[in-house]
């Protein structure tokens, strides 16, 4: 992406379909947070079931209850896709149409589970099988493929499979103040810039709403953090993302005219670092032969904070530093060589900056968590 257009990029947002939206959005993330953040104090049975988790057989006040925000302004959103259809002007409305359905039943799934999950701390298979129906369902929403049917199975399945480690990815990050919503949006940002690259039209707006959608979050979670996502904002951020991969595969596959392996790096590229910390946790537990579903605070936020002492913030700042770099690195790349190569570099980049932090820790520690 050149510097015309990233002026190009910017300039698509005085667009007076897309600020009066984008700013609204904003307003009411702040509101329902700020609402639903106060709400947690009130003396009410209700609102006690609601923000409470069930441990030991005991209720516990909880501060995940962001994921509960989160849900209440993307169903308003959804509503608006569904019901009102004033975002013709983000030019996706054939992929809307024809899946908003299936992207609702995959809402309710992901949030179901992820709501239970943080009340009641799901067992590591209930929470798989919850995870599998989930992204099933999604996959329902996934482009037809003109490829020979063996290529086709082949390419659901690699989605399939990238989607579940997207999803388990997401929240694994979720341990340190801010750090989940500082990688989510950058995330968001990065499929912005890439449905820029791929069409003209209007997709590109989408991630960005769904970035106004978690601004008022900040104010919350920045340290000291007063409010999480938890296990059901984790998957509900996951979601976002996963429908924004979906469309970006379709668009570039069938509107920009990519070959099938561009358009696939290009619908993944934003999901490296999330699939890169499943991939990791889950081969180095399997090398050492511990249960893959057992948390552990092995994670690179955990080592940064605990075996190198960094505050919360600066290990965020640090981890966050290094996907921003990633992020313009890769965009700056798309101008030179293909997406597949940025896809491969920007993998054995995060694996090797994880690997050269966390294998003498890995090598000798065997500490657990409950995440």
């Amino acid at each position: 992406m050149t510097a015309s257009n990233f002026d190009l990029f910017f300039t698509s947002l005085i667009n007076k379909n897309f600020y009066p939206l984008f700013l609204t959005l904003v307003a009411l993330s702040f509101l329902i947070f700020t609402i639903v953040y106060n709400l947690r104090n009130v003396q009410n049975h209700v609102l006690k079931t609601i923000f409470s988790n069930k441990i030991d057989n005991k209720f516990l006040e909880i501060h995940q209850t962001g994921g509960i925000a989160l849900l209440i302004i993307t169903i308003l959103f959804f509503c608006s896709l569904l019901f009102f259809g004033f975002v013709e002007f983000l030019n996706v409305s054939p992929v809307l149409n024809r899946y908003i359905l299936f992207w609702s039943l995959g809402l309710i799934v992901v949030s179901s589970y992820g709501f239970i999950d943080d009340k009641y701390n799901l067992s590591a298979i209930k929470k798989l099988a919850s995870q599998l129906i989930a992204v099933s369902i999604i996959m329902m929403s996934f482009p037809i493929i003109d490829q020979s049917l063996v290529i086709s199975i082949l390419i659901f399945i690699f989605f399939f499979g990238c989607f579940l480690a997207h999803l388990n990815g997401t929240n694994l990050i979720d341990g340190v103040d801010t750090q989940l919503y500082k990688i989510g949006i950058l995330s968001l940002f990065y499929y912005s810039i890439v449905l820029f690259n791929l069409t003209s039209d209007g997709a590109h707006f989408l991630p960005l709403l769904f970035i106004a959608m978690t601004i008022g979050f900040f104010k919350y979670n920045k340290s000291p953090a007063r409010l999480y996502f938890g296990e059901l904002g984790a998957v509900i951020l996951a979601f976002l993302q996963i429908l924004l991969a979906t469309i970006t595969f379709s668009i570039a596959l069938y509107q920009d005219d990519l070959s099938l392996i561009n358009s696939i790096s290009l619908a993944i590229l934003p999901l490296t670092y999330t699939v890169s910390e499943s991939a990791i946790s889950f081969l180095r537990r399997a090398l050492k032969k511990q249960h893959p579903f057992r948390g552990d605070h092995l994670h690179l936020h955990h080592l940064l904070t605990i075996q190198h002492r960094m505050s919360a913030k600066i290990a965020t700042n640090c981890l966050s530093g290094v996907w921003v770099f990633i992020i313009i690195l890769g965009v700056l790349l798309l101008n030179f060589i293909d997406p597949f190569y940025v896809l491969v570099l920007s993998f054995i980049g995060l694996n090797t900056i994880a690997v050269s932090i966390g294998l003498p820790h890995w090598k000798k520690s065997t500490a657990f968590s409950s995440r």
